[in-house]
């Protein structure tokens, strides 16, 4: 299973959008969204590979050293953005994608100053990241979408970021996903 899925990258990298901005992380140039996940989930399920992403994380896991230890708790189609950035040897452990947009909201927060934050600030920049982890991005449009709406949808949004919200939404697709 791993080395098909060694063969698919390597067949396909030039013809899949997610393989291409994944290899050459080109988040800027590229744009790597959901349809461009999906469609690389869709590909590695078709003849001759017919893998899954649950199929290709439990070789790993058998095969390698892979993990921290930890598994994988539930299954997302974003998965598959970890196995590939493991399999091109990006990243030295495989986490759950889901993991790695945690760890990256952490360390903006670092950065940004935390205490700069309301507590509903930081909850709506955890729903954000959720949001982010599932989906690849996030646009003003998903805030009328749950969870979002139930807490006020985008007019809250801006009532709690105010003009920033924009730049805010465009910073945190940048840093979280890449």
């Amino acid at each position: 299973v791993v080395d098909t899925f060694e063969e698919f990258i390597e067949e396909n990298k030039d013809e899949i959008t997610a393989l291409e901005v994944l290899l050459n992380q080109r988040y800027g140039e590229e744009k790597l969204g959901y349809d461009e996940v999906r469609e690389l989930a869709e590909e590695i399920e078709k003849p001759p590979y017919n893998l899954t992403t649950d199929r290709v994380w439990s070789a790993y896991e058998q095969v390698e050293e892979t993990s921290e230890g930890n598994a994988r708790p539930e299954r997302v189609l974003t998965d598959i953005i970890s196995l590939v950035r493991y399999e091109l040897e990006k990243d030295n452990t495989l986490k759950p994608y889901s993991e790695r947009v945690d760890q990256r909201l952490e360390e903006w927060l670092d950065e940004q100053g935390r205490d700069e934050f309301t507590d509903e600030q930081l909850e709506w920049l955890h729903m954000i990241k959720d949001h982010i982890a599932t989906s690849i991005e996030i646009e003003k449009e998903d805030l009328q979408r749950v969870p979002f709406n139930n807490r006020g949808g985008v007019v809250r949004a801006t009532e709690l970021f105010g003009s920033e919200l924009d730049a805010l939404l465009n910073e945190l697709n940048q840093e979280l996903v890449g």
